[in-house]
């Protein structure tokens, strides 16, 4: 008999084939898989949203809740509340605004995010300036916002600072304190924050209305600002009473869009672009007229050409 191992006789394992429903099952669990994952992952970078809370549940986590409760819940009712408001839903914007109660109890929690200074939680901080700059309660808003600006901590985040300049310019404020601390914000070393005063010192403008000696100059003197965002807020207000001193801003914006010599167009610029054209059509200058109708003609890009045809047809 072979004693050799060459010679040993190989015994084949038997694979049970799997079944049509057992694979089923298993194709089953790697979609479900594979669905949860891409699920979480479009939530983590805000693809996707779940339901959101009501405003009544997302004042007593706010209020109750833990540090990181607290921030993800002012942020969604933040965020909710601006995403309402980009879709004039009226009717969804009243059913999350912060009630007299809320607003009061919100306000201190506000105030003493200024207390704690650079250990404050600025994301906190911006979302609770933004919700109440939509309360039922303008004026207690307005001065609770106002006493934020006030002794604003340099150590701190501008990011609070920066939603605090927005929601006074949403609520409408008009006052002369409100003034006077939005023209300070405009001296901020920080552009962002600069950006931020000087669209609430030319908001009033947008809606038609009047604004004072002070902010007008104030306005004037931002448009020769070394950050452009700024000199293009300054200016598009400026436009909106037929100041003429918005004109060589205005005519720049319009010839880097005509030749298409500036950066490579993203939603910001093209909103600025929008503006220009709309500051164009305010200014009534023939000049700048006759270059928004050639835009309007002979633009490459079919949503530049779109909102300038807009304007030409006003």
């Amino acid at each position: 008999m072979p004693n050799s191992i060459n010679h040993i006789p190989t015994v084949l394992k038997t694979e049970k084939k799997s079944s049509f429903f057992v694979l089923l099952g298993k194709s089953a669990l790697i979609f479900v898989a594979f669905a949860l994952v891409a699920v979480f992952v479009s939530w983590a970078f805000g693809w996707i949203a779940f339901e959101s809370h009501s405003s009544a549940d997302l004042y007593s986590k706010i209020v109750n809740g833990r540090s990181d409760t607290r921030r993800m819940a002012a942020a969604e009712w933040a965020r909710t509340l601006l995403s309402a408001e980009q879709k004039s839903d009226g009717a969804k914007l009243d059913r999350l605004r912060p009630d007299a109660y809320q607003t009061k109890t919100l306000l201190i929690d506000f105030q003493n995010q200024k207390k704690v200074g650079a250990a404050s939680d600025p994301v906190l901080g911006g979302a609770l300036a933004t919700i109440l700059g939509f309360s039922t309660e303008p004026s207690a808003a307005i001065l609770g916002l106002e006493a934020y600006l006030e002794g604003f901590d340099p150590s701190s985040s501008v990011e609070p600072l920066l939603y605090t300049l927005v929601s006074l310019a949403r609520l409408n404020s008009t006052s002369s304190r409100s003034l006077a601390l939005i023209i300070q914000a405009a001296e901020h070393p920080d552009p962002a924050v600069k950006k931020a005063a000087t669209f609430a010192l030319g908001a009033p403008l947008y809606r038609g209305q009047s604004v004072s000696i002070e902010a007008l100059q104030k306005l004037r003197t931002l448009l020769t600002d070394e950050n452009l965002d700024v000199r293009w807020n300054a200016a598009f207000a400026l436009a909106r009473v037929k100041d003429q001193s918005a004109r060589p801003i205005v005519a720049q914006l319009l010839e880097e869009i005509q030749l298409g010599t500036g950066p490579e167009m993203n939603i910001e610029r093209f909103q600025a672009y929008k503006e220009a054209f709309k500051a164009a059509r305010a200014l009534g200058d023939d000049g700048l007229l006759a270059r928004l109708k050639e835009i309007s003609e002979n633009h490459l890009n079919l949503k530049v050409r779109q909102a300038a045809k807009e304007e030409v047809s006003k």
